[in-house]
């Protein structure tokens, strides 16, 4: 669910959560946090939390370690083995350039971009669903069970009063290797 920047504020408040974790990923999956008080929130939505990125492995030098963390307002969510006096909560982040680009090593913003050049290709270029793939016997003993009961029910008036109909639906269902 998208939170408003306001609900997050208040929320923040009504819970009692003393530390937000900026999280974020690098560029090998792994996951890596930075904790801000909850009086950071409004610079956290507006600039973003500096970090220094030359810290973390693919993420750059120290001549452009300058990277801000932005939180996603849809992914708050408390973590529940932390104390109930003092919570923390959990924010991911995307991660921006000092002049608000987003950075191309977000793992977030990659995948995000995978799956819309995934969805434009589909609308280009629909895929066909597989063949159906029809099983001959199976569709075939379907068939015949079938053909035997509806005869079975269709002319069960008749085989009532015709014991030698009733005999020859069971030799047919027979012929065609069927238990009835």
């Amino acid at each position: 669910m998208k939170y408003s920047e306001s609900e997050i504020r208040q929320y923040v408040a009504e819970e009692d959560v003393k530390f937000l974790r900026m999280t974020f990923f690098d560029l090998t999956g792994n996951q890596k946090n930075m904790s801000i008080l909850p009086d950071a929130l409004d610079r956290a939505f507006s600039t973003g939390i500096a970090f220094d990125a030359s810290a973390i492995p693919g993420f750059g030098d120290e001549l452009r370690s300058d990277l801000f963390l932005q939180p996603d307002t849809s992914t708050l969510c408390l973590l529940p083995w932390r104390p109930d006096h003092g919570r923390v909560a959990r924010l991911f982040c995307r991660i921006l350039r000092s002049d608000g680009t987003p950075f191309e090593g977000d793992s977030r913003a990659l995948l995000q971009k995978a799956v819309d050049d995934v969805v434009l290709l589909a609308l280009k270029n629909p895929i066909p669903p597989p063949p159906l793939e029809l099983k001959p016997k199976t569709i075939q003993g379907d068939l015949n069970r079938l053909e035997v009961a509806l005869d079975r029910i269709l002319g069960l008036s008749r085989l009532l009063h015709h014991p030698l109909l009733w005999w020859r639906a069971d030799q047919k269902a027979k012929r065609k290797g069927l238990q009835l």
